[in-house]
């Protein structure tokens, strides 16, 4: 965290020189644990100049929490000093495998240190010692009566949760206390030293005892009480296995506890009276949020109201009204497609009937005719009866050739094309297939929000309300919002169509809005020449790709299908031989208890529920016996049949006898482009069995195939 308070190695921390009262609350923020849950919780957001703010974000949101719901009188954040610990001393492999912190992260720890002196709670960090030391220095040894509250989730700490500590989750706000240490892993929290020394911890690199795992510790500490006693009596342990693994690692078990327990004698300079609670200073903290542009927490704060008009970034404390014109006869529609060929661009969106985008089957497409007006031609909802309807009146029901035809003429080539009515929107090239199979066949697009967006960050979320929120300070509902989740979930075409429509026009008239800030952002980086010479003409290229296809021979497929049961079978019979018994091979679990149980393997990676069986274990353990390597076989014959060879027939359109993969030009971080719906870019190209699937994709007819 860098560099904190200076702390002086002269006075000890005692309650002689506490200002703090029987009754009172000391909550002890564990800074590591509160920085890393807040980056990773959220998605990675980025303001207007492409700092990272997500951290930042989640920080401020928790400290308000723990300030509004907690109401410390005494308030501390610990970090850990530059520097090794005594531990390394110890044990020089310690947290040796631990990756460097995230550039995202470390690039707003000054902000988060900003925001942190902004509500004026002090930081803690002494060298030497791990801000776990620090933290049960301060729970340990706060006055009696004092309810120390530790905002941490981290298990090392849980050892001093006890009838006047307790561990503090923001997140899930759930407090942990001695009930729920001893239901989260079966000990006493005064026993969560031995039972790390035989667990161990694999984040930190601390060994714990080789075949022992949380439940078999448990059972350990219950019936022999101590580590000590464990291991003096380790002969008697009647599981063979922890048995061998006690007599043979009693020494890692020995330093494991060592490296575990935290020091609760610490030399902090700082008297109690640092620590009581300060009012925030609400002025720097608008400040802060103005030039981060953390536009919903500077609305939520209680400061003077000309404060917050000070910001370039909070364009309105309200998002904007929008006003969505339902069509859904051709008098109406007509009457529509005029205002529109008026405009200089059109924005426009398909609705899919499960909402969003649409993918396939349209419920209706919207269209801004300002930022905040919209018109949405509906397509199909049901009436109240419930009755699938394309319009109100049958006799001038709308369908989507219908709406193709009638814009036509908007978007129909003129001699002067300097007057070409231009058209944006987001992921263009689906709006752009369902028309052209409508029979409008549209020209390129000028814009796209979502590749904009990509261009400018390739890792940050593209959602309309993320970036409504990041750039307008507007808020957008999300689709879930609208339909729900989850078995709750309602499709487009059974909500009433004005609330679908509202979304649509709330959806189309944001993006529009976008188009100015993303341009300008494109513009600054120097990326307009990438933008609008490559990447807008690849949207157009790939939706005719996708809406071409690719032709499959299905008899090949259905022939390989019946080859590749037979070899599963007959590597299933394999692998039951060399098992000495069946069991169900797709199972983890049995799989776990054949490999390591029965056949003694040696575990090479834990997991949650156990040992793995991933790939990279079995390629380790193939050398040293048969079992793996057929494991390996079956799973991947069983991956490519499942996947491939029973899947792609399937997935055959019935009208163009083709299947219709989707090309994704904004699906990766590096750039390059992905597939899916099927996923072709995944089938083996150097295995037999990879090519001859690869032989069952054919030309189109008098057409060959090249490969570079």
């Amino acid at each position: 965290m860098g560099k904190g308070i200076q702390l002086k190695e002269s006075s000890d921390t005692s309650s002689e020189d506490a200002t703090l009262v029987a009754g009172t609350r000391l909550v002890i923020i564990d800074g590591a644990n509160f920085l890393y849950r807040a980056f990773f919780a959220l998605p990675p957001l980025r303001n207007s100049v492409g700092m990272p703010t997500n951290a930042l974000l989640g920080v401020a949101t928790m400290l308000n929490k723990v300030l509004r719901e907690e109401k410390p009188d005494a308030i501390v954040i610990v970090f850990d000093a530059p520097g090794k610990s005594f531990r390394h001393s110890l044990y020089p492999q310690y947290k040796a495998q631990r990756e460097a912190m995230p550039e995202d992260l470390a690039a707003q720890i000054p902000a988060i240190r900003e925001l942190i002196a902004a509500h004026r709670i002090p930081i803690l960090e002494v060298s030497g010692v791990e801000a776990d030391d620090v933290i049960a220095t301060l729970a340990t040894h706060a006055p009696q009566g004092v309810r120390r509250t530790i905002v941490s989730t981290d298990k090392d700490l849980m050892q001093l949760v006890g009838d006047e500590v307790e561990l503090f989750d923001t997140m899930k706000s759930q407090r942990i206390d001695v009930s729920c240490v001893e239901e989260r892993f079966g000990v006493r929290p005064d026993q969560m030293l031995d039972f790390r020394a035989l667990v161990g911890d694999p984040s930190d690199n601390i060994p714990g005892v080789h075949g022992i795992g949380e439940k078999g510790a448990a059972q350990l500490i219950g019936e022999w009480h101590d580590l000590e006693n464990l291991l003096a009596h380790a002969a008697q342990v009647k599981s063979k296995r922890a048995r061998e693994g006690l007599l043979a690692h009693a020494d890692e078990a020995r330093l494991s506890k060592a490296l575990s327990t935290l020091r609760k004698d610490v030399s902090i300079s700082m008297a109690w009276g640092a620590f009581l609670r300060q009012e925030s200073d609400k002025e720097r903290l608008a400040e802060l949020y103005r030039r981060f542009e953390l536009s919903r927490l500077l609305k939520d704060l209680e400061v003077d109201p000309a404060l917050r008009s000070q910001s370039v970034f909070v364009r309105a404390n309200e998002s904007p009204h929008i006003h969505t014109q339902v069509i859904d006869d051709r008098e109406d529609l007509r009457a529509g497609v005029e205002k529109l060929a008026r405009l200089e661009t059109v924005a426009m969106l398909a609705v899919g009937t499960e909402g969003g985008s649409a993918q396939s089957e349209c419920a209706g497409i919207v269209f801004a005719c300002s930022e905040t007006v919209a018109v949405y031609v509906a397509l199909r909802h049901r009436d109240a009866q419930g009755v699938l309807a394309l319009g109100e009146a049958p006799q001038h029901a709308l369908t989507l050739e219908t709406l193709a035809h009638e814009l036509q003429p908007v978007f129909a080539p003129k001699r002067d094309d300097a007057n070409k009515c231009r058209w944006m929107g987001s992921n263009v090239k689906v709006t752009q297939a369902i028309l052209r199979q409508a029979g409008l066949d549209l020209p390129s697009a000028d814009f796209d929000v979502d590749v904009a967006a990509y261009l400018l960050d390739s890792e940050g979320q593209r959602s309309t309300p993320v970036l409504a929120s990041q750039y307008l300070d507007r808020a957008v509902r999300t689709w879930e919002e609208v339909a729900g989740k989850g078995a709750k979930a309602r499709s487009a075409v059974d909500l009433p169509r004005e609330e679908v429509a509202q979304w649509a026009g709330e959806e189309i008239c944001a993006l529009t809005a976008l188009r100015s800030s993303l341009e300008s952002r494109i513009e600054a980086e120097g990326l307009a020449d990438l933008f609008y010479q490559v990447e807008m003409p690849l949207t157009t290229v790939l939706g005719e790709m996708e809406c071409a296809g690719v032709r499959i021979d299905e008899k090949l497929l259905g022939d390989l299908s019946r080859q590749y049961s037979v070899s599963l079978q007959e590597i299933e019979r394999e692998i039951f031989a060399l098992a000495g018994e069946e069991f169900l091979i797709s199972s983890p679990k049995q799989l776990q208890r054949i490999l390591f149980e029965k056949l003694k393997l040696p575990t090479v990676k834990k997991t949650k529920t156990g040992y793995s069986t991933d790939e990279d274990v079995l390629q380790q353990l193939a050398s040293q016996h048969a079992l793996p390597s057929r494991v390996l076989a079956y799973r991947h014959l069983a991956k490519l049949k499942g996947t491939y060879v029973d899947a792609l027939p399937r997935l055959v359109h019935p009208g163009t006898g083709r299947i219709h993969p989707r090309l994704h030009q904004t699906g990766t971080a590096t750039g390059r482009l992905s597939c899916s719906d099927p996923n072709l870019q995944n089938i083996p190209i150097r295995t037999e069995e990879g090519q001859r699937i690869r032989e069952a994709f054919l030309p189109a007819d008098g057409q060959i195939f090249l490969s570079a």
